[in-house]
């Protein structure tokens, strides 16, 4: 089937069509804007008189973040009456973050992240809860009470009601009690002229020396063991590599500490591709300021890994603010898509949308090149200033994956390397709440755990506009 659609709204800056591209996605069919027909299903506009199966009023001056709808309530769809308030102008304020537009500094953190107690998302009471999911559900409810056929959204297989990309950033893959990592570290530090990390590299290698000496047996460098209980459970998942260490010129001290140069990462990347798993970029943390940055890092590890690396995560999650300068770079670098969009202390969803999607930038008026692959938690939400509660995380993780459920949406999970297995005892109780999500996944019929590539795929399969005849 396809949806017929009419407006009588001005679309001086492209939104609209933008919108309608992500809308037939959701709903599983192309959309034709047919604005000489005498009936359509879906209008949009205020004219009451206008023969259509459904009415989507328009708000002209769009909604400003104290009027926006909050979560819909209930499912009648009344046979006669418009939809309940402007979907499209609704969608607007959340996905190109118009909601958080004017906020003080102070409502970012030192990353220049937006605060999750600080967004309008928890003022509302929404910080886990898909809105535009929720927005759009209850469009396709009442579109189909009118009698419209749709589809299931694109990103879903046959017979699954969420998406789940497992991935790893891969920040301190070094065994603690290796000196011989820090070692190599401290000279190319010195070698680049940075004193001070070199110092700190070798007050590392001191410490690694002592921690072996006592028997100490604590592993970062867990992959083949998180590879394996991944595969034991049905999944794949994405691994993001940085290329840039804190020990080279002109890195930042928080770039990680680490050499993908070094022999042991051959190892890593063999393993990985032997599972089946995917390679993807770490941008160093100020990767942010060029696209050329960008593009090197990434043929860098190409290069590296021996494979073609398409995907991406900002280390710190570190972007321009606002960040669509950033996003648009993405693409002129050649990533194909990013999942760096997100909340860092806590699980919600920054954009307010839990499905992959190329985002509108309202500075360019364009459609971002590179697929935006939401992110709904990392490990650190739920171990970070608390006492470590695995049952109460796995309950936590349970609920997220129902609200995914609820609302048909695809999101990513972020769990560091070092703390996806019970390998190190500091991060005993993350690796085991990481082993108890796969668990959790493996039982759930209805979720498909795919890598940031597959779902890449699958979207570049997306029902989408067509134009007037």
């Amino acid at each position: 089937m396809t949806l017929t659609f009419a407006h009588d709204a001005p679309d001086h800056d492209g939104f609209l069509h933008a919108s309608l591209e992500w809308l037939a996605g959701m709903l599983g069919v192309p959309i034709q804007i047919t604005p000489e027909r005498p009936t359509v299903d879906l209008y949009y506009g205020n004219d009451d008189a206008r023969p259509c199966r459904l009415r989507v009023p328009r708000v002209a001056d769009g909604y400003a973040p104290d009027q926006v709808p909050g979560l819909p309530e209930g499912d009648d769809a009344p046979h006669d009456a418009p939809f309940p308030f402007d979907w499209f102008e609704a969608t607007r304020l959340w996905l190109t973050d118009a909601a958080h537009d004017g906020l003080p500094g102070d409502a970012f953190d030192v990353h220049e992240r937006l605060l999750p107690e600080r967004s309008l998302q928890h003022r509302l009471g929404l910080l886990e809860v898909p809105v535009v999911n929720a927005y759009t559900d209850q469009l396709r409810t009442w579109l189909e009470a009118r009698g419209a056929h749709l589809g299931r959204p694109f990103y879903l297989p046959e017979g699954k009601r969420a998406v789940v990309m497992l991935s790893h950033d891969v920040d301190m893959p070094i065994d603690p009690t290796d000196p011989l990592h820090p070692l190599w570290l401290t000279a190319l530090a010195a070698r680049n002229g940075r004193a001070t990390r070199a110092a700190r590299f070798g007050l590392e290698v001191a410490r690694a020396a002592w921690a072996m000496a006592r028997g100490r047996r604590d592993r970062h460098d867990v992959f083949a063991e998180v590879l394996e209980a991944e595969w034991r459970a049905g999944v794949r998942s994405t691994f993001f590599f940085a290329v840039r260490s804190s020990a080279h010129a002109r890195a930042h001290t928080l770039d990680v500490p680490y050499d993908l140069s070094r022999p042991v990462f051959r190892r890593a990347f063999a393993l990985i591709r032997a599972y089946g798993a995917e390679v993807g970029l770490h941008l160093s943390y100020n990767a942010r300021a060029s696209h050329a940055r960008m593009r090197h890092e990434l043929e860098t590890l190409r290069r590296l890994s021996g494979r073609d690396v398409i995907g991406n995560r900002h280390h710190f999650w570190h972007m321009r603010r606002p960040f669509w300068r950033t996003l648009d770079d993405h693409g002129r670098a050649g990533l194909s898509y990013d999942s760096s969009i997100a909340f860092n202390g806590r699980p919600g969803y920054r954009l307010g949308v839990a499905w992959p999607f190329h985002p509108w930038s309202p500075l360019s008026k364009r459609r971002v090149e590179s697929l935006q692959i939401p992110s709904m938690a990392m490990d650190g939400a739920f171990f970070y200033n608390t006492a470590p509660d695995v049952p109460g995380t796995l309950a936590r993780l349970e609920g997220l994956l129902a609200t995914l459920k609820r609302y048909q949406g695809v999101a990513a999970i972020d769990w560091h390397v070092r703390t996806s297995w019970p390998g190190a005892e500091r991060f005993a109780p993350w690796g085991e709440a990481y082993l108890g999500l796969l668990e959790l996944i493996a039982a759930d019929p209805e979720i498909e755990a795919l890598r940031g590539e597959e779902i890449l795929e699958q979207s570049r399969a997306a029902p989408g506009v067509i134009a007037a005849p």
